[in-house]
């Protein structure tokens, strides 16, 4: 670009800078705004890299998104959306602090698209089968049986790292057009200063997607608004659990989010998912490392700050890929808690329907495991086969309900 540019056009433009860059550097100190800058790292008209750095430390509220294989004209490349950016990094609101319920904007049809690209190997390996109940107890596939209109709360079980959200979330949106609100771990959400992406990472894409921290203020919130709410009671220890603890519960005793949904007139869904031993095997888990020298002082140090029930220990398990198999999703009959007032009021009433959701989401996983079974496409391979022959984006057949 340099050999094409006149020199005394180049000469000019050098000025030009140095006059802006001069008059900013001498009112950066007075800049308290929030300051989002959108740095190329393979420009090479301008050291962007470099200016990112010494603008980050100058500038009190200043986040930084590296873009690592972009170049000069950075927003006019391929793959950088702007107003997405923006939505992540939680900047867009409608008072001076960012409302993660009132002030969430949905994904838009180029947000999709671009979770599309992310979420094809995932869809892909996983090939998921939805099926849910409708009214008169018939199990159907599709999501026919979901209510209509929110609230809704949908309770169901983790898999090994919650590989089971992206497909269910993409599923709902492309099939009944609902952005599902998750609950997740308020260590999913971190206040980050830089981002090094080619486009979102995980943690992006939980704010874009309208997740929200486990807190009792964003559940009453968001059923306060009607949203579609996705609840895991058994946390990260379902998520990060260990050797032959698959599709197994690991729920609190108390009934919080029954009362919560009471509350609101909201539709309980339980929901069931089975598939993880078909994508991986664990070779170690939190036990394994408390049984070696040291490793209790080790978990405890890693884990004091994961915590949020005192009586759990977690850490990232270890796993290798197996050839893929198939997750299995089935939604039960909606629990309606329209007129429960004797859930809000009664301990004992709201505890049994507490253990009728969680009783129901363990018959949905027995029911899963056992017809899985009968699905002559639970394996990978024969899904490709059929894909080939019938096209890509017909709808791989699974087992009869």
């Amino acid at each position: 670009m340099l050999d094409k540019l006149p020199k005394d056009t180049l000469k000019w433009k050098i000025k030009l800078i140095k006059q802006a860059a001069s008059y900013a550097n001498s009112h950066i100190q007075s800049v308290t705004a929030e300051v989002l800058l959108l740095t190329s790292c393979a420009d090479r008209l301008l050291p962007s890299k470099s200016e990112a750095n010494r603008l980050q430390k100058k500038l009190p509220k200043c986040r930084v998104f590296f873009f690592e294989k972009h170049g000069h004209s950075l927003l006019l490349e391929h793959g950088v959306h702007v107003s997405s950016i923006i939505k992540c990094s939680s900047l867009y609101r409608h008072s001076r602090r960012y409302h993660r319920v009132h002030d969430y904007i949905p994904p838009s049809a180029t947000d999709m698209k671009e979770a599309d690209k992310i979420s094809r190997g995932t869809m892909l390996k996983t090939c998921p089968a939805m099926y849910s109940t409708m009214e008169d107890g018939a199990v159907v596939r599709g999501l026919a049986g979901l209510p209509e209109e929110g609230p809704v709360l949908l309770v169901g079980n983790h898999m090994l790292m919650g590989t089971e959200i992206i497909p269910l979330g993409a599923e709902l949106m492309r099939r009944r057009k609902v952005v599902v609100r998750g609950v997740a771990h308020p260590l999913l959400f971190p206040r980050k200063a830089r981002t090094r992406s080619q486009g979102h990472d995980l943690f992006d894409f939980l704010n874009l997607w309208g997740g929200v921290p486990m807190t009792y203020r964003c559940m009453y919130e968001l059923l306060a608004a009607g949203e579609f709410v996705l609840l895991y009671p058994g946390g990260y220890r379902e998520a990060l659990h260990c050797k032959g603890e698959e599709h197994r519960l690991f729920w609190p005793d108390q009934a919080e989010f029954v009362r919560m949904a009471a509350q609101f007139d909201a539709t309980i869904v339980p929901f069931g998912v089975v598939g993880e031993d078909d994508l991986v095997n664990l070779l170690w888990t939190f036990d394994d490392i408390r049984s070696v020298p040291f490793g209790r002082k080790l978990l405890r140090g890693y884990s004091n700050h994961l915590k949020l029930r005192d009586t759990q220990e977690v850490i990232f398990p270890g796993a290798v890929p197996k050839i893929p198999g198939r997750f299995y999703y089935r939604f039960g009959k909606p629990i309606p808690t329209r007129g429960r007032q004797d859930v809000l009021t009664d301990r004992r009433a709201a505890t049994e329907l507490y253990f009728d959701v969680k009783s129901e989401v363990e018959e949905i996983i027995a029911y899963l495991l056992e017809k899985r079974e009968e699905d002559r496409y639970r394996s990978i391979l024969p899904r490709l086969l059929h894909r080939a022959v019938r096209g890509s984006k017909t709808e791989v057949p699974a087992f009869n309900p």
